[in-house]
């Protein structure tokens, strides 16, 4: 099967143009190149990513070496539930990053959006650690109490302390879930607007398969897995605040200069 090059957008791609035999094979060099523009246009914010993922490692492994002490069954439950959600959210944020680098633009907030729910139970971990127990304990019965984000929430934001955090959690998490779900908004990512023929004005909708490059999806996500990133950074190191201030203070002196240019980038995007 021949391999023509639309000429629609960019370099994407559509089913006539592959060879369904070895699909894999050929969208994964597709994606390899569009890989490759991704790096090449948009540096800064995959090295703000990159400079906050390190932050991300550094805190994990101190968080390994540090010795909490608790007698309270409950307070090691949620410490352990931390630490657990704390490696969910770096595997959910590498994973955005990768898609995003080969152009899967519709897929990112459906991992983001669990970077948010990771985050929340975070702070709600910390404030309710008695909680933790039935996470682990009673799954269905955790499901059955707090059966939407928005039952966390509520209980968070009785606190004084966490009424404008969880304003901010709500809001990102309602924005993420618009486009996780498979809404025309949602799905507008990968579809393409093309002429049907050269004559006509009219134009028809039609998905490309596979990533494709396009450099306004592609600055709009990036700040979005950055800015995530230092949402959930922030409450990855709540819980050890006290000893990363005494042990490790350059560790919250890069993560202060990198909220600073995070915001920056975020703000121009």
């Amino acid at each position: 099967m021949g391999r023509k090059k639309s000429t629609a957008l960019n370099e994407s791609r559509w089913l006539f143009e592959l060879n369904t035999s070895r699909i894999n094979d050929e969208l994964d060099a597709d994606d390899e190149r569009v890989r490759g523009r991704s790096r090449a246009k948009a540096p800064e914010g995959f090295a703000l990513f990159s400079e906050a993922m390190g932050l991300f490692s550094k805190l994990m492994l101190f968080y390994e070496h540090v010795s909490i002490e608790s007698s309270e069954e409950g307070r090691l439950a949620a410490l352990e539930a931390h630490h657990l959600l704390m490696i969910d959210a770096f595997n959910s944020l590498r994973a955005a990053y990768k898609v995003l680098l080969d152009g899967y633009y519709a897929q990112v907030s459906l991992l983001l959006r669990r970077v948010i729910e990771c985050t929340l139970r975070m702070y709600f971990f910390e404030k309710f650690p008695d909680e933790a127990l039935l996470y682990w304990e009673n799954p269905d019965e955790w499901r059955k109490r707090y059966s939407t984000e928005e039952r966390l929430r509520k209980r968070l934001e009785k606190f004084d302390d966490m009424s404008e955090l969880v304003d901010m959690l709500r809001g990102r998490y309602h924005t993420l879930s618009d486009l996780a779900h498979a809404t025309a908004r949602a799905i507008t990512p990968q579809v393409i607007s093309t002429k049907k023929k050269k004559k006509e004005a009219t134009k028809q909708h039609v998905a490309a398969v596979g990533g494709h490059f396009n450099h306004t999806w592609l600055r709009m996500f990036q700040s979005q897995l950055v800015e995530d990133a230092g949402i959930v950074l922030h409450a990855s190191a709540e819980l050890t605040y006290a000893l990363l201030k005494e042990y490790e203070p350059t560790w919250l002196e890069s993560f202060e200069k990198f909220k600073l240019a995070a915001g920056n980038f975020v703000r121009e995007t």
